[in-house]
């Protein structure tokens, strides 16, 4: 009885999706006898009743192009149709996946990634914390000219 509602799930049909959401986070799996990572990649959607939905989910053993392009081509075969605009990562596969399957919808790079990769490349805890002061005044800037204005705490 589960196998066939989670089977339903999997293959029900998707529509419209204004906002796509593009994560994967790795798990730890048996495969062949030997555990590994795995990714597991997700799409979130949100749809014009503004509310947000797992559109799917898909076990793959790497973030490749290949197994991307996968994913969001068996959600677009679903149905998935009216992406606007994607945020994510930057992953080089999931980027050639994106702009083939979904190419005409405009993309955002997750504040989430972008912070962490800045943040991963300062020499120590106090700059960590200055950027990261930094970039939250950024992103939470009532205005354009506040936002522009916002120095970076000394």
């Amino acid at each position: 009885m589960l196998d066939e509602e989670l089977d339903a799930w999997r293959t029900r049909p998707l529509g419209e999706v204004k906002y796509l959401v593009l994560e994967a986070r790795y798990e730890k799996m048996r495969h062949g006898g030997v555990v590994r990572d795995a990714a597991v990649l997700s799409a979130i959607g949100v749809g014009p009743d503004e509310r947000r939905r797992v559109l799917g989910v898909s076990v793959a053993l790497s973030e490749a192009e290949v197994h991307w392009r996968g994913f969001l081509e068996s959600l677009v075969a679903r149905g998935l149709r009216g992406v606007a605009f994607i945020t994510s990562d930057d992953h080089a596969g999931l980027r050639t996946a994106r702009r083939a399957v979904l190419g005409g919808a405009a993309w955002r790079r997750r504040q989430f990634h972008l912070a962490q990769n800045a943040i991963h490349h300062a020499p120590n805890a106090e700059i960590r914390k200055r950027i990261g002061a930094g970039l939250r005044a950024v992103w939470n800037a009532g205005t354009l000219a506040t936002r522009g204005a916002t120095p970076i705490p000394a």
